[in-house]
């Protein structure tokens, strides 16, 4: 089902709204250094040296959702000879062009990965990290993915995971009313969200749950009170080290945008099936789950075999009926 163009509007002016907020942020040395880290980590390329060996082993490569360009900034980093393009639906493109448009083989577009821009085949890398659980239609967002990847392609995604119930619940009941909220009516939420995360931080309390509950799916142990809340009841999201603002802007990210889908890692793993891309990394976390996977060449060669398959019905529908006509 294709996006409407109100609930398309919705989530471009969201992330269009949160990179012009939240630039500072996104470039900050700290947020670089993590995201990059946990990126190379969760993908299981282990090192920058793992990650630059496939990105020089491809010759067309694809971030989608790239938003401000990071992922696109290291990937260019990486590479040689290397054609990389960056995909986002809202205007945190502007800013990506701003930071590396002037860098060789590097380009930007604005557009829908539903209505992707591309020829099929195109990409021997895609990378859509963070992004494919804030589109309407994640399974058909999937599957476009795979169409624009070339035999012998790999394809890494990241999706949020489900949490449990209470956590679940909790998350479908305030979403259901803050993602009707203007970006300004919706930041002012998330800032009374983001205090009383940092207020449970500050009290400093720890929680112990004796034994596993399993229809809540808490497990025993000792919890800070504030990441118990976080996992297991709303989502109040305050940094360790206590940077306002980057607390801020996660607590936007997860309260605004139209869609947020969670799904299960028997679901994230059928999708890799369903399109035939053999699975060569896969990591679970609390968060979300990172999978990497290959098209095989098998895969193009039965496509091609029942387009010929096909064509060849055709021909002999055609010829029969001219057969047909002859006799009368």
């Amino acid at each position: 089902m294709a996006t409407s163009f109100g609930e398309s509007e919705q989530v471009k002016e969201s992330f269009s709204s949160k990179w012009t907020m939240f630039e500072d942020v996104a470039f900050s040395k700290r947020d670089m250094e993590f995201q990059f880290n946990w990126y190379i980590t969760r993908y299981g390329f282990r090192t920058s040296e793992g990650l630059k060996t496939l990105i020089r082993s491809k010759a067309n490569i694809l971030d989608v959702g790239c938003g401000v360009g990071r992922a696109v900034g290291w990937f260019s980093d990486l590479a040689d000879k290397q054609t990389i393009v960056g995909i986002d639906l809202s205007d945190a493109i502007n800013v990506a062009y701003r930071h590396y448009g002037t860098r060789s083989k590097l380009h930007f577009v604005q557009g829908d990965i539903l209505k992707p821009p591309f020829r099929k085949e195109a990409f021997d890398y895609i990378s859509c990290d963070q992004v494919i659980h804030h589109i309407q239609s994640p399974e058909e967002a999937f599957n476009r993915l795979t169409e624009l990847l070339a035999p012998k392609g790999q394809l890494s995604v990241y999706a949020y995971k489900k949490k449990g119930p209470i956590r679940e619940f909790c998350d479908d009941y305030i979403r259901a009313e803050t993602t009707k909220m203007s970006v300004e009516e919706c930041l002012e939420f998330a800032k009374k969200v983001t205090h009383f995360g940092k207020a449970l931080a500050d009290l400093n309390v720890k929680l112990t749950v004796p034994e596993d509950i399993s229809a809540l799916e808490m497990k025993a142990g000792t919890y800070d009170l504030q990441r118990f809340f976080y996992w297991n009841i709303f989502k109040c999201f305050w940094d360790e080290e206590g940077d306002y603002r980057r607390s801020l802007a996660v607590n936007f990210d997860w309260y605004h945008p139209k869609y947020a889908y969670r799904f299960t890692p028997e679901e994230v793993k059928a999708w890799f099936e369903k399109n035939k891309l053999k699975i060569l990394s896969f990591d679970v976390i609390d968060s979300g789950i990172s999978a990497r996977g290959e098209k095989s060449l098998r895969h193009n060669l039965t496509k091609n075999f029942l387009r010929e398959r096909e064509k060849r019905k055709i021909k002999k529908g055609q010829k029969d009926g001219d057969s047909e006509n002859q006799a009368d």
